[in-house]
């Protein structure tokens, strides 16, 4: 991808217009092409404009999480997160 289109297709250029329901991150702090400090410009730019996010890191992970017990506190607050935030009606 050409260096001058990243800032417009970067997800934090997009998080304050999310017409979405709240959003829960989770992010590989070893990812190799997505940068922890991503995660947390999305964070920052949806709560900025009011939305509900929640980011949860995983320091020696990269792209998917290979330990089982992150993949496990992963889908636990997934599930949470669903739960707390159910799909409206």
């Amino acid at each position: 991808m050409a260096p001058d289109l990243l800032p417009e297709t970067a997800a934090a250029s997009r998080a304050d217009g999310f017409d979405q329901p709240p959003s829960p991150v989770a992010q590989g702090e070893s990812h190799p092409r997505v940068p922890k400090e991503e995660a947390h410009q999305v964070l920052d730019a949806r709560k900025q404009a009011g939305k509900t996010a929640e980011l949860q890191s995983y320091p020696p992970e990269g792209h998917g999480f290979e330990r089982r017990e992150d993949r496990i506190d992963a889908l636990q607050r997934t599930v949470g997160w669903f739960e707390k935030y159910p799909k409206p009606r």
